[in-house]
């Protein structure tokens, strides 16, 4: 045990060691490297519309997208994909193959040796059914058959939901068949994979309710990678506020909504607006609200029926709440 009176000598002498004898401080030169490669190396999977798939010879796809918006910022040109499947990216990442994931990964601190960005892509789960099906939302699941994908988030998220379900079937595969044969009740599924996969059944499917859960797509770095993340997290706070990226929203998560206006569902004083060609949330707010500081009040009334408020079309039915 040292003492008090030896430790400010003890100190001194510390001071005049050379600076060999100390433990060197890790450098960290994640981001340089990627600058010094001129290459940004994304681990994800492909074959997944609409986030990431081959068109010709070439990828495409939001995440896509995301990774070519977050090189370009960073100051590189290219961009290659690692490829492997979802359980298998963050090996990959941790084992040096890959500088960042992008590939649909919520934060996740289960998952060992990853620091996350910032939120790349606001999402929640949706409720599909057949078309015309007297379920509507989730308060009409109670005793029905649920299905989801087979992911234990999804499954936590679901029991919360819907905590009076029958049954719950967990697939990976051949869902919507299932669904549209009226095998299941209703399909809870992340909105940008459900508006996508549902485009081969045309009339027979449709969504009925969105952003059920709030969640985030992120961008996952190695451990220790501080400034790599902090350019990446730059990187996407940049991106979205661009015009880019509602346009990339738009062109790739952009194929379903919104769902119907329920009329007797609706509160004293709130009433039906029909988006016209110019408009703007804050617009709208302001003629019909008063003050354009007031479009998340629109936002609020609509976001059970439509996925994202960069996705509103012209001829679009707007709940505006009372003024």
């Amino acid at each position: 045990m040292t003492s008090r009176r030896l430790l400010p000598a003890l100190l001194a002498l510390a001071a005049l060691a050379p600076a060999a004898a100390r433990p060197a401080r890790a450098q960290d030169d994640s981001l340089q490297s990627v600058i010094d490669a001129g290459v940004l190396r994304v681990a994800a999977e492909p074959g997944t519309p609409p986030m990431l798939y081959k068109n010709g010879a070439r990828y495409d796809g939001f995440d896509w997208m995301i990774a070519k918006a977050i090189a370009k910022r960073i100051g590189v040109d290219d961009v290659v994909i690692v490829p492997g499947k979802y359980s298998e990216l963050p090996g990959r990442l941790v084992a040096g193959k890959a500088d960042v994931i992008i590939s649909g990964y919520t934060e996740d601190d289960s998952i060992s040796g990853l620091d996350w960005s910032e939120s790349y892509y606001d999402y929640g789960l949706c409720l599909v059914v057949r078309r015309g099906s007297a379920v509507r939302s989730i308060r009409d699941l109670e005793g029905k058959v649920v299905g989801i994908f087979n992911d234990p988030a999804a499954e936590e998220a679901v029991k919360e939901l819907v905590p009076g379900y029958g049954r719950l079937e967990k697939y990976e595969d051949g869902y919507f068949d299932l669904l549209a044969e009226g095998k299941l009740d209703g399909f809870i599924y992340d909105y940008p994979y459900a508006q996508e996969e549902i485009k081969p059944f045309g009339n027979k499917l449709e969504v009925v309710e969105f952003n059920l859960t709030q969640s985030t797509y992120n961008v996952g770095v190695r451990r220790g990678a501080n400034t790599l993340l902090k350019m990446v997290d730059s990187a996407i706070r940049s991106l979205k506020g661009s015009n880019e990226y509602r346009n990339l929203v738009k062109k790739y998560l952009g194929g379903t909504g919104p769902a119907e206006v329920r009329r007797e569902s609706l509160a004293t004083g709130q009433q039906v607006y029909k988006v016209v060609s110019g408009d703007t949330l804050s617009g709208i707010a302001r003629r019909h609200l008063g003050s354009a500081g007031r479009w998340p009040d629109i936002w609020n009334a609509n976001k059970n029926r439509i996925a994202d408020p960069n996705l509103i079309e012209i001829g679009w039915e707007l709940v505006l709440p009372a003024r």
